[in-house]
């Protein structure tokens, strides 16, 4: 084989295997801000620990409204209260919105944004998996500019094992993430150089 491809696809794999280090090293596990208000919290569905987490905030005050974003069409707010194993006590079901048109996390950015912008709101606590975080920033940031936005990650169960690194199931699920987080960065990157280049859904 010709030198000049080994050392190309080594290149390829040196690149591949330090971002997918990088990813998983820098991938947050802590809130820096739990108790600090925000005009809204953002929580992205896939997992009943994100939407409870998010109840419970908005429960204790700290945000105006909450917006669960990807909803199933056949769920209704009282279903999510009702099979919630959290006890709201001061919950006012009128701050929920749902959203049901979001079925990506780049829906859910777009959904988000034109949220934030019809109430005007200027900060957003955004709740989701803590190896999802990458991609919802990346995707948040690009359309939510001038909105601060704090990350409240959720650590799923998997994860909170003091074994996980050596669980095959949780590898699938960071490089599954990983290779979106990367399709996506291709994507602005191409958008950024071919201004009319489509942007896909991812």
């Amino acid at each position: 084989m010709n030198r000049f491809i080994i050392y190309f696809i080594a290149a390829i794999f040196f690149l591949w295997g330090g971002g997918l280090a990088w990813f998983v090293l820098t991938i947050p596990v802590h809130v820096d801000n739990p108790s600090q208000k925000t005009d809204a919290i953002v929580v992205l569905t896939g997992g009943a620990e994100r939407i409870e987490t998010a109840l419970k905030l908005i429960d204790s005050q700290l945000a105006k409204k909450l917006l669960i974003s990807g909803v199933n069409p056949q769920t209704t707010l009282k279903d999510i209260l009702r099979t919630a194993s959290v006890s709201c006590k001061n919950l006012d079901p009128s701050l929920i919105d749902l959203d049901y048109r979001s079925d990506s996390t780049y829906e859910n950015a777009e959904q988000t944004a034109k949220w934030v912008c019809n109430h005007n709101f200027t900060s957003v606590r955004l709740v989701t998996a803590h190896y999802h975080i990458h991609r919802s920033l990346l995707e948040f940031c690009q359309r939510l500019s001038n909105v601060q936005i704090i990350v409240h990650p959720i650590v799923p169960r998997i994860f909170q094992k003091e074994d996980w690194f050596w669980n095959p199931d949780a590898w699938t699920i960071l490089g599954r993430e990983y290779h979106k987080y990367l399709g996506a960065l291709l994507r602005y990157s191409l958008h950024s150089i071919f201004p009319s280049f489509q942007q896909g859904i991812a």
